[in-house]
């Protein structure tokens, strides 16, 4: 049974891949908000846990979305989503958290950009990207970025 504190819902379901007991990567059931079940995409590998917050890989999903669109989440966990911007902030706002991207174009050519500082501010601070510490191979070397969220025309709330 979720408790609170400070305002906040805790429990002891998932609230994200890492909280998970499984080792097989595929979907699975989260509770972001330690109250509201989400299904999500996890990576398991290397012995590590990763939240798939975007999965794209054939452009099917349209990404061309609204504010409220992006802040929900939208697709299908199985196949090109975008996990929502709420959800993202509640996974980050609970603990330190990494942020792995990975690249691959249509050639077969990889690369990958890691953050060692991830967090997503919440929908009043515009959903504002916090990353620091890169390391990889993409050419996203961003070094202490903060960055709000906009979509097209800027619609937020």
């Amino acid at each position: 049974m979720p408790t609170e504190y400070r305002g906040k819902a805790y429990s002891n379901l998932p609230r994200e891949c890492d909280d998970l007991l499984n080792s097989t990567t595929g979907v699975y059931t989260i509770y972001p908000d330690g109250l509201h079940p989400v299904q999500v995409y996890c990576i398991m590998a290397n012995g590590e846990q990763w939240t798939v917050i975007q999965r794209r890989f054939n452009g099917y999903v349209t990404f061309d979305r609204t504010w409220d669109e992006y802040r929900k989440g939208f697709g299908s966990v199985s196949g090109e989503y975008w996990l929502g911007n709420e959800n993202i902030h509640q996974i980050s706002s609970s603990t330190s958290h990494k942020l792995s991207i990975y690249l691959e174009d249509f050639t077969g050519k990889f690369a990958y950009a890691n953050y060692s500082v991830f967090d997503l501010g919440d929908q009043y601070r515009k959903y504002q990207l916090r990353i620091d510490r890169f390391t990889g191979t993409s050419g996203l070397s961003m070094y202490r970025i903060f960055l709000i969220f906009l979509t097209f025309p800027n619609s937020w709330i």
